[in-house]
């Protein structure tokens, strides 16, 4: 049963009190007293409704009683009197703010009628409080700006957070003031004529995005915001102001500027909204007005907002929340709270775990949640902010939720990462593809370069040896791109390894200078070297990525210099304990370049005349990885030029100034030159009668090595794979070991490590093993020195680099033979290929057969190792259909493919079927 409300009488007579409590003893639970102090200690101590009090009694007036009512209480107070002067009962009653007065004697209708008028003024005043503990808690939850201007564009309310963007500890402290009075935060640049648009015509701007950057940090990065600003009218429909919320929508610009750039592969992330409200006046008509005006807001809010009471049940919601968990529209607080039902299914409590939380006083800030009982059948991600609902005494209410849905930034970040994962992938196949192809082209060319060098030892007129003088500088160029691609794809991918290592910068200087000497003699061009004073000898850095800049940059400035000079200086431009930096200068007198070129010369394949009559030729890859081992290393490349003054190409680098390791590629290389030609060496190598085995499993390379190495008194052995090459070492007695990295059976790696295990065992002496391989990655060097290898040889390998590199290695060899060694006889490279050739074609058949039954027992091994030596012999033999037909096949067959790989057997069976024997000389 609802307890009644309180009135209370106070009145000296006893018998005008017992009458009063007598009228009103059925409406009211009536109380008396006949003295103002009781009278004030039992207001004290109890919530009383109405106070109805004579004006004449003992020891104080009633006036004065009620001005102390009204300060401890917010009873509505009545005031009896019978005072005939107006003018005194006027001074008593506005001292004590008395909502009225009764003059005596009073009618009991009139009394009556002004004890029910006191009580709902009571009521009103206290629905009035309560509404504005509600509204104020909210507007502190939502954690974006809001503020309230007058039609003059003061501040006459903000919530919180808005101070805090003023740099205001209390939001009192801007009322009356302008965004001017407010420098820490830069305003909105469009702000101030939308607030006039609105004040004028009274329409809504909603949803204003624009760009801002701060007046007081030039340096800071753009903001995005998103404004939506709404007229404030009086009861007249008047506009007396307007209301204002700011969402900081930064971080989703940005994400649709990243989504842009990936080709609309990812979608744009969504950032946090905020829900927004409006502070309220004290008053009662300026509470009511903002009242309208907070729901206005909420129901124009894109984020769902929930207030709920203490127990999970749902007191308010705006349509946004309506919508998104199937509530019934519309929902207040005088519709009771809502709970799980079939009607609704949905269950605050459960749904909405920071509901939970913010009723046992926990905070949430921004936690994402997955719905999956959204009414549309779709799961739904929600960003949740939670804040507790408290009264004046602290204890908790209920609860305040922001809902955010971010569906689409979940999905925009997943997609985000497939397409990380996806371009991450492209990046291996393209390493893979690179490596490969360097180890393809590779191959066969060691075989185009090795026949060149030995048709250079067989008899030639003159138009022959120019032919073989074209042969060879068109290889080594195709072998300089070759570089130079693989180089700028790992650039790109990223991949691109610099060392440190200790070396000495005079000596790599006067090499690079000594190597472009020739041709600065041949063009008339006097080049020179300058190491200025302070520069240190010894350095620790990657001698060889500056070795290739400074050879590019040479290279470049002799051929584009006619006559003149071409300088190489260095200098020290700063340094400090163990760090120094040197600048690099290439100075030539060449004929420039125009101004409108110079942004342009570093871009991959790009010169400054790119017309099909050019003069001068060249990949135009130079710079461009030139550029980007400067930039690797700290620095940075640039150029200043003149036509017909010629050009300055410089770049600092930093180094350290400390003993380093020795660097791996230093250590695998063959001894320091000893200036003896190949053919005395390999003379050499027949007299001391030195025993070679040779470990590979392509016949190609099988046979440019014999014909290398065709020398009476050189003993020559091979096998096929490495555990062959393992048996032959622990069996024979050999000088040196030429051995491949990728041979079946057991690998070039493996089979090291087990003939170093093996010496270790047995305590034999370490025997040479000189890797032969088409990967010339540094990190393949370091692989094969790894392994124990004692030298990294790069096919395609010339002909003096391997015989010198056997020479080397094998010094200590002196076991004389009696015969005569003789120079090497002249080669008929031709003749005795196409006596291979049968042989060879014979050979590409068996490999069919054992391929087709191979893929009928489903075993793409056997397909991807005999396409795999296919495509690396075919062309070798002169049938490039075999190498295309042949890579095809190990392709499919790494995929596993059966259908390709029969389809390719069908064109290569076809292919071989149609070339004609060749007979045998």
């Amino acid at each position: 049963m609802t307890p009644m409300t309180k009135l209370l009488i106070v009145d000296d007579e006893p018998l005008i009190l017992a009458s009063m409590a007598d009228l009103f003893e059925d409406e009211f639970d009536v109380h008396t007293s006949i003295d103002a102090v009781s009278a004030l200690q039992y207001i004290e101590q109890n919530e009383v409704a109405v106070v109805l009090s004579d004006e004449r009694m003992p020891a104080m007036p009633g006036h004065e009683f009620l001005e102390k009512v009204r300060q401890v209480s917010q009873a509505t107070r009545l005031l009896l009197t019978g005072y005939a002067d107006i003018k005194a009962i006027a001074q008593g009653v506005n001292a004590a703010q008395i909502y009225a007065y009764l003059m005596k004697p009073c009618d009991l209708e009139e009394l009556r009628s002004a004890v029910q008028g006191a009580l709902e003024h009571y009521k009103l005043i206290k629905a009035v409080e309560e509404e504005r503990a509600l509204l104020h808690a909210l507007m502190e939850s939502i954690p974006d700006p809001i503020y309230f201007k007058d039609a003059g564009s003061r501040f006459t309310k903000i919530n919180r957070a808005k101070a805090r963007l003023l740099g205001l500890d209390d939001p009192a402290a801007c009322s009356g003031k302008l965004d001017r009075d407010f420098r820490s935060a830069a305003p909105l640049s469009h702000a101030l004529e939308d607030e006039l648009l609105v004040i004028q015509s009274g329409v809504v701007v909603a949803d204003r995005i624009e760009e801002v950057r701060s007046e007081s940090d030039t340096s800071a990065p753009a903001a995005w915001f998103s404004t939506t600003t709404a007229p404030v009218a009086n009861r007249r429909g008047w506009i007396t102001g307007l209301v204002a919320i700011s969402r900081d929508v930064t971080n989703l610009k940005r994400t649709e500027q990243e989504l842009r750039q990936k080709n609309e592969k990812l979608q744009a992330a969504q950032t946090e909204l905020a829900a927004n409200a409006a502070a309220l006046e004290c008053s009662e008509e300026a509470l009511r007005l903002k009242n309208r005006v907070l729901k206005s807001i909420l129901d124009s809010m894109g984020d769902a907002v929930i207030v709920g009471d203490q127990h999970g049940g749902v007191l308010l919601c705006n349509p946004a929340a309506q919508q998104l968990f199937g509530l019934p529209n519309p929902l207040s607080a005088r519709n009771g709270p809502v709970t799980a039902s079939p009607k609704t299914g949905f269950d605050p409590l459960r749904h909405l775990t920071p509901l939970a939380n913010a009723l046992r006083g926990k905070s949430t800030d921004a936690a994402e949640l997955l719905f999956k009982d959204a009414p549309g059948g779709k799961p739904v991600w929600l960003s949740v902010t939670a804040r507790p609902l408290r009264e004046e005494n602290g204890n908790i209410r209920g609860g305040v939720i922001v809902c955010r849905e971010i569906t689409q930034q979940k999905e925009a970040e997943g997609a985000l990462r497939l397409a990380t994962r996806t371009a991450e992938h492209a990046n291996r196949a393209k390493s893979e593809f690179l490596s490969t192809m360097s180890h393809e082209i590779r191959t066969p060319m060691n075989a185009i370069l090795a026949m060149a060098d030995l048709l250079t030892d067989t008899p030639l007129d003159a138009q022959q040896k120019e032919y073989v003088s074209v042969f060879q500088r068109t290889g080594g160029n195709l072998l300089t791109l070759l570089d130079q691609v693989l180089d700028l794809s790992k650039v790109e991918a990223g991949h691109l390894e610099l060392e440190a290592v200790e070396f000495d910068l005079e000596p790599l200087l006067r090499q690079r200078i000594d190597v472009m000497q020739a041709r600065a003699r041949l063009r008339g061009v006097e080049l020179t070297c300058e190491m200025k004073a302070g520069v240190p000898g010894k350095l620790l850095g990657d001698p060889n990525r500056i070795g290739q800049i400074l050879f590019n940059l040479l290279a470049n400035a002799l051929k584009f210099t006619e006559r003149g000079r071409v300088s190489l200086i260095v200098e020290r431009i700063s340094g400090a304990g163990n760090k120094v930096s040197l600048r690099f200068s290439v100075i030539d007198t060449g004929i420039g370049i125009p101004a409108q070129k110079l942004a342009l010369i570093f871009a991959p394949f790009t010169q400054v005349d790119a017309s099909t009559t050019r003069q001068y030729g060249g990949t135009g890859l130079g710079l461009t990885i030139s550029r980007a081992l400067v930039e690797l290393m700290g620095g940075r490349l640039q150029v200043e030029s003149e036509i017909g003054i010629g050009s300055t190409f410089f770049f600092t680098a930093p180094f350290t100034l400390a003993p380093g390791v020795a660097d791996v590629a230093e250590e695998m290389e063959p001894p320091a030159d000893s200036n003896v030609p190949f053919t005395e060496a390999l003379v050499s190598l027949g007299r001391r009668g030195v025993s070679i085995l040779l470990a590979d499993d392509s016949n190609d390379n099988i046979y440019v090595i014999r014909a290398y190495l065709r020398q009476p008194g050189v003993a020559l052995d091979v096998v096929k794979n490495g555990q062959e090459a393992l048996d032959a070492v622990k069996q024979g007695d050999y000088d040196v070991v030429l051995m491949d990295m990728e041979m079946p059976v057991m690998d070039g790696y493996t089979a090291t490590r087990a003939i170093r295990e093996w010496e270790n065992t047995q305590g034999r002496s370490r025997t040479p093993v000189l890797a032969l391989t088409a990967y010339a990655l540094h990190s393949e060097v370091r692989k094969t020195s790894a392994a124990g290898c004692t030298a990294h040889l790069t096919k395609p390998i010339k002909r003096p680099v391997l015989i010198d590199a056997i020479y080397q290695h094998t010094l200590h060899v002196l076991r004389e033979t009696e015969m005569d060694a003789p120079e090497t006889a002249p080669l008929n490279v031709d003749a005795e290929l196409d006596a291979l050739k049968p042989v060879y074609l014979q050979s590409i058949k068996a490999n069919l057969d054992a391929i087709s039954e191979a893929v009928d027992r489903e075993d793409y091994t056997v397909a991807r190792k005999l396409g795999h030596q296919m495509a690396g012999s075919g062309g070798a033999y002169g049938f490039p259909e075999i190498t295309k037909l042949g890579r095809a096949l190990e392709n499919a067959a790494k995929e596993e493919n059966g259908d390709d790989i029969r389809m390719h057997l069908a064109e290569l069976g076809k292919h071989v079927r149609r070339t004609p024997p060749i007979p045998a000389s």
